[in-house]
């Protein structure tokens, strides 16, 4: 999706192809103002194609038994199209968002600074991702 408007920001969904998926895709996208995106994960190489594609604000991964956010954010983390992303992670069954920001450069791999936030309500979601994508 090109963006045709340089000031509206861009974030991508990414996910198993869950429900959990669609519900926080189509809550963002009824509740922000946001350019949304959602894909299915399928490997390291198609996901960095859509980063370079869409070229998000920020990455939003929807954690799930068959999609493991810690391994794609290393195997992506040595590509420089990342460097300037900011990366959350958020679960069904924990209000706790793992947020993955300042990227730096070390000894030819990326490494984030790590911390978590706890939304408890949708409206605290919503507003916790507005903070970040500015």
């Amino acid at each position: 999706m090109p963006n045709s408007n340089v000031s509206q920001q861009c974030v991508i969904i990414v996910g198993a192809g869950s429900m959990f998926d669609d519900a926080i895709t189509q809550l963002l996208r009824e509740r922000t103002d946001l350019l949304i995106s959602h894909t299915i994960f399928s490997d390291e190489v198609a996901f960095l194609n859509v980063i370079k594609r869409d070229q998000p604000n920020l990455i939003l991964m929807c954690e799930s038994g068959s999609l493991d956010t810690r391994q794609v954010i290393d195997s992506i983390s040595i590509d420089p199209i990342v460097i300037a992303l900011c990366i959350f992670v958020i679960r069904l069954s924990n209000p706790v968002i793992d947020v993955y920001e300042r990227p730096t450069l070390n000894e030819g791999k990326i490494s984030y600074r790590q911390r978590s936030i706890t939304a408890s309500t949708a409206n605290d979601f919503i507003s916790i991702l507005r903070e970040s994508v500015r």
